[in-house]
């Protein structure tokens, strides 16, 4: 198993994007080398907090690595770059 965590802020002035984010997001469930794919937002502000994380789970890493490189990724990544400040992300087999 492979999986891909990555935490967003959002831009001060994109906050209101983030349903459009989740909803574009969620729609990569439907590639065939995403065995699981999950969107939360965060529920408790501090100074650390990001504003929302993804949490997506591969069968391998070349499975993530098709994935990463899928033509429907690319518009979303694009948006999503967009509309952030910040992304942390940690990529790890398990």
């Amino acid at each position: 198993m492979f999986k891909h965590v990555v935490s967003f802020r959002l831009k001060t002035d994109k906050k209101d994007m983030l349903p459009k984010a989740k909803q574009m997001i969620l729609t990569l469930a439907d590639l065939p080398q995403v065995k699981s794919i999950e969107v939360g937002e965060n529920v408790i502000e501090s100074a650390r907090s990001f504003d929302f994380v993804i949490i997506v789970k591969f069968d391998s890493r070349h499975d993530y690595d098709l994935y990463d490189r899928h033509e429907m990724h690319s518009p979303i990544k694009e948006f999503i770059f967009g509309i952030i400040d910040d992304a942390v992300a940690v990529d790890y087999e398990c």
